[in-house]
């Protein structure tokens, strides 16, 4: 089998892009019921019959599904949940631990992650993003969010929408699956979005359009600059992507980056 062949197989493998199973578009209407509950129990039952016009929420699926970058032993579904609270009447903060709380007396089984709360539900792994909109009138801000970073508690600023149309555009769709493959083999504690914008920034001057290559490529990229190189947020320069990650974990990416281009057999660098 040529090198290209194997990527391909592997690809093949482990693609999570395919249409939802019963299981999943179970689980999503009924966290979309459970989600819409909680925000009209908790923030608008005061309001009786006339509804706060000042709060609002959209639900929707986002993640890896939506840039087609998903695969499979990660999250089967990502719902992000854009709040609109005109008159900044919650902290982030209290809607993610409120939404935490409401869905973890419901016993399904749930997580604190980072900017998201993981569940397992219907046998689905799911994400949860809850997100405050950015109040703005320019059209060019309409999807700018604010999500609350469990590991810094802080807030920070990224557009969802622009880093779909980024990954979706980017042309090296394989190429960031096969880095998510080899993230998930070596067990390695590397960022969706940190993957998607090393790729994008590694290939953005070295495209061979040969699968293979490529990948071996960006192995060398990070092995040479994942702890010094600063990756942003492209919709947002104040949220640094890179310090998402401590040097022990950007170190343990890096040799294992080493490791990995000094195999003989691609068995032992993907399966």
């Amino acid at each position: 089998m040529t090198d290209c062949g194997y990527v391909n197989r592997m690809i093949e493998k482990y693609d999570n892009n395919f249409s939802y199973t019963q299981n999943e578009n179970t689980a999503y209407s009924n966290l979309k019921s459970y989600i819409h509950d909680w925000f009209n129990a908790t923030y608008l039952s005061g309001y009786g019959y006339y509804n706060n016009s000042s709060l609002s929420i959209d639900i929707q699926l986002s993640g890896s599904r939506a840039k087609s970058t998903a695969i499979k032993g990660k999250s089967d579904l990502d719902i992000f949940v854009s709040i609109n609270d005109n008159n900044n009447s919650n902290t982030l903060k209290e809607y993610y631990d409120s939404l935490y709380n409401y869905l973890k007396a419901k016993n399904i089984q749930i997580r604190k992650q980072n900017v998201s709360v993981g569940l397992k539900y219907y046998g689905c792994d799911i994400d949860v993003t809850p997100a405050k909109k950015v109040n703005s009138s320019s059209y060019q801000r309409y999807n700018d969010h604010n999500l609350w970073s469990n590991k810094h508690q802080q807030r920070m600023l990224t557009n969802i929408q622009k880093h779909i149309d980024m990954v979706k555009n980017s042309g090296i769709r394989k190429e960031i699956m096969l880095l998510k493959i080899w993230r998930e083999n070596h067990k390695l504690d590397f960022p969706s979005i940190y993957i998607e914008q090393v790729s994008i920034d590694a290939l953005a001057n070295h495209n061979s359009y040969n699968l293979a290559d490529n990948f071996l490529f960006m192995l060398k990229y990070l092995a040479e600059n994942i702890l010094d190189k600063r990756v942003v947020d492209p919709s947002n320069c104040n949220n640094i992507i890179s310090d998402s990650l401590n040097q022990a974990e950007k170190l343990s990416i890096k040799n294992q980056a080493i490791s990995s281009r000094a195999e003989q057999y691609w068995k032992d660098i993907l399966w």
